[in-house]
């Protein structure tokens, strides 16, 4: 049984309610279940949802999760998928899916595309059916592991220090 992962606030910018309405196609072509990680306004709404597309049962909200304990539900899944309808500036859980070995399904927003370009990944347009068409591609391709030493090398602590570095000059100026 395949494990779709969404990490992130329950609000609209962020698109659960896109992957909830494609769920109900992904999941009777591909058995499985998602698991949504997070918290935020749209929790009531995704649950009515569920009843609504008689998904209960295939759908698990397990709340806030310590960012410790991640890497294991990104390893267990075999889609992660980031929704987003907003100009993501930086699509955090996308990078963190693809280092620990989870292929992503990402939206064509903001810096979401650059991030897939690094890992096992598809970009997709934000629409239900862009969505439960890229995770069904994604989850019928054999598992392949990201490029770790560009992620590295493109993402990595180097850069982080010196972009702090230059923020550190520009603001002393």
């Amino acid at each position: 049984m395949k494990t779709i992962l969404y990490v992130g606030k329950l609000s609209h910018g962020k698109g659960p309610m896109l992957l909830m309405d494609a769920l109900l196609s992904i999941l009777k072509r591909q058995p499985g279940r998602a698991v949504f990680i997070g918290e935020g306004p749209l929790l009531g709404p995704l649950q009515a949802q569920l009843w609504a597309l008689g998904l209960w049962d295939d759908v698990e909200f397990l709340g806030h999760v310590a960012h410790e304990h991640m890497p294991g539900h990104y390893q267990r899944a075999d889609v992660t998928v980031v929704p987003s309808v907003w100009q993501e500036p930086f699509g955090r859980v996308a990078l963190e899916a693809l280092w620990w070995g989870c292929p992503i399904v990402v939206t064509n927003r903001g810096g979401l595309p650059e991030i897939a370009r690094y890992g096992p990944s598809v970009v997709v347009e934000p629409t239900a059916d862009g969505i439960a068409e890229g995770v069904l591609h994604m989850l019928a391709l054999p598992r392949q592991e990201p490029d770790r030493e560009r992620l590295q090398e493109v993402f990595g602590e180097r850069v982080v220090a010196a972009h702090v570095s230059m923020y550190r000059r520009v603001r002393a100026a």
